[in-house]
């Protein structure tokens, strides 16, 4: 079983360079299950790179900080089946 999980996109960017001197305001998080597990719980997709103390807008609906993001994460809907997938819309605050 393969799970693709943690992938970052930069969005409202001209282009996909890595130019670290820019601050990328707003991303796009998806999270790929390919096969179906039995009973699994909640499960939790923990971020990495982001600043601790800076508050973070979730789909336009939830304000976490940083740190919240990196140690607790976000929640994974239990949806079952297989080829299931997820995404957040994050914005900096």
């Amino acid at each position: 079983m393969k799970v693709f999980e943690k992938y970052l996109i930069k969005i409202k960017s001209k282009s996909f360079n890595a130019d670290k001197s820019k601050k990328t305001k707003e991303v796009l998080v998806f999270y790929f299950k390919v096969l179906a597990e039995p009973y699994v719980n909640g499960r939790k997709l923990k971020l990495q790179g982001l600043n601790p103390e800076q508050k973070y807008l979730v789909n336009d609906k939830e304000e976490l900080y940083g740190d919240q993001l990196m140690n607790i994460g976000l929640d994974i809907k239990n949806e079952f089946g297989d080829f299931r997938a997820s995404f957040w819309r994050i914005k900096m605050i």
